[in-house]
């Protein structure tokens, strides 16, 4: 019986770390433009891509938060997290290429996930920048 206690408590320890281990990692912001302006403003986004083309996406982290249509258009939100910073990407979605399943159920069941090799394209003109998915390796749960 003893036995059977200590295999139950080992089985729940590694489900809880599992749990634990899942999600985004803890993020501290030292970017006061994500703090100051909103996740659709031209401050914030044009912070975000300069960011991102700086470091080529290396080092910085990619999280699904959720799916949302916009005046017919298509967008994932992101949490983007890399060294010194935090920030929301609002990501236009054109070609569903490899994401099918986030498009299909609406995000539903993936809040949380890492987006692996998650890649963004820049649109920008004279008033705004819009960051567009590019491409992805693969969705952990």
């Amino acid at each position: 019986m003893q036995q059977d206690k200590k295999q139950i408590f080992r089985m729940l320890t590694v489900v809880a770390l599992f749990f634990i281990a899942c999600g985004a990692p803890d993020c501290k912001n030292e970017n006061r433009v994500f703090e100051k302006y909103p996740v659709d403003s031209k401050e914030y986004i044009n912070e975000l891509a300069r960011i991102l083309k700086a470091n080529d996406e290396t080092g910085i982290s990619f999280w699904f938060d959720r799916y949302e249509k916009q005046q017919g258009k298509e967008y994932l939100f992101v949490d983007i997290i890399g060294k010194k910073f935090c920030a929301k990407g609002k990501i236009l979605v054109t070609d569903w290429n490899k994401i099918e399943g986030i498009q299909r159920t609406k995000g539903i069941s993936y809040s949380g996930a890492g987006l692996v090799g998650f890649k963004v394209d820049y649109i920008q003109d004279s008033t705004s920048t819009v960051l567009v998915y590019k491409n992805i390796d693969y969705i952990f749960d």
